[in-house]
């Protein structure tokens, strides 16, 4: 059963088939992907296929206007690899973007305080955390709205998850 979360002006849902397409439309923002650090194929059908990979994974959401329904962005929670590049079950990385035409109007805080609340409700997962380029200020400065603290990665985690030179940010969820 598809997961729904509601905010004051937001409606999250997780991704779905039937979604690819609304998706694969706002990722063809060259801009927007590239200070997202989302990496996905330049041709059209690989790419569905590439966020296909990505329907039924239970912290992948879908963030909408509640006024419009339309699709402004998605927020997800993804696994992280430890050094023996088995699945952390103790780190769930955190990853958004939202389309250029929402940026400062509190759309990211808001999702993320939702979902984070929800995480920390129902898992196990014991820290949330995310990495941004030292020039992304708009997306650190999202980080510590929701309480993440900038820090050093810690040292189980395997480095190929991070860029070079990204700055770490880590919430403990306890």
């Amino acid at each position: 059963m598809q997961k729904k979360y509601k905010t004051n002006r937001l409606d999250l849902s997780q991704l779905t088939d039937q979604d690819l397409p609304e998706l694969n439309q706002l990722l063809n923002d060259d801009q927007l992907m590239q200070a997202s650090g989302l990496q996905l194929p330049n041709d059209k059908e690989q790419r569905l296929l590439a966020l296909s990979l990505l329907v039924g994974d239970q912290f992948i959401y879908l963030i909408r206007l509640i006024q419009t329904n339309e699709l402004i962005g998605v927020i997800g929670f993804y696994q992280c690899y430890r050094l023996d590049f088995s699945v952390s079950t103790k780190y769930r990385e955190l990853g958004y973007l939202l389309s250029k035409d929402y940026w400062s109007n509190g759309y990211m805080p808001e999702a993320g305080n939702r979902l984070i609340n929800e995480i920390i409700d129902s898992t196990n997962y014991e820290y949330i955390c995310a990495g941004v380029m030292p020039d992304n200020l708009r997306s650190a400065r999202v980080l510590i709205k929701l309480g993440l603290q900038q820090t050093i990665r810690p040292l189980d985690l395997a480095a190929e998850q991070f860029e070079d030179g990204e700055l770490y940010f880590q919430l403990p969820t306890e």
